[in-house]
C-alpha cells in the first residue's frame, strides 16, 4: 500500500482536482458540476490559507509536506487526476512547481491526467505535455462522459 494513503486514509475517489491554490475559489463550480454527474471528487485541504512569509524556514516546510503527502494520498486512491490550470500571472493554462508534482505523481500511479485548459509550450509546458495529459479545453462534460465509460 502507499505510504501516504496509509498515513492519510482517504476515501476511493473518481477525481483528484489540482490546480493552483490562487484559484481554489473557482474549483466550486467544478467540483460542483462533477458531483452533481455523480462522481466523488477529492481537493487539496482548502482550509489552507497559510501566510508563508510569516512562519520560520522549519514551519514552512513541516507544514508544506504536510499539505503536499496528504494530496499524494488523495491522487493514490483516485482513479483519475484533473488539473484546474487558470490563468496565472499572465500565462495562460498555468501549472505550477506543486501542481507539476501532483502531475508526475499522478502518472507514476498510472493515472490518467485530464488538463481543464491548454497550455503552451513555455515554462513547464514541454514536461506536462511529455507525459500525455488529455486536454479538455474548458470541456468537463468531456471528463464525465470519459469517467463515466470507465466505470
Amino acid at each position: 500500500m502507499n505510504r501516504f494513503v496509509e498515513k492519510f486514509q482517504p476515501d476511493a475517489a473518481d477525481v483528484a482536482l489540482c490546480g493552483s491554490m490562487a484559484h481554489k475559489a473557482r474549483w466550486a463550480e467544478v467540483v460542483s458540476i462533477l458531483r452533481a454527474a455523480g462522481l466523488v471528487v477529492h481537493t487539496p485541504d482548502l482550509t489552507e490559507n497559510v501566510d508563508w512569509d510569516n512562519l520560520d524556514e522549519a514551519e514552512a516546510i513541516d507544514k508544506k509536506n504536510y499539505f503536499i503527502e496528504r494530496h499524494l494520498a488523495n491522487i493514490a486512491a483516485s482513479k483519475a487526476v484533473l488539473v484546474c490550470n487558470y490563468e496565472k500571472n499572465g500565462e495562460p493554462g498555468y501549472i505550477g512547481t506543486n501542481v507539476l508534482m501532483e502531475i508526475t505523481a499522478g502518472y507514476i500511479y498510472d493515472k490518467p491526467i485530464y488538463l481543464l485548459n491548454s497550455i503552451g509550450i513555455e515554462g513547464r509546458g514541454r514536461e506536462v505535455l511529455s507525459l500525455r495529459p488529455v486536454i479538455l479545453n474548458g470541456d468537463i462534460d468531456k471528463l464525465i462522459e470519459m469517467m463515466k465509460e470507465n466505470k
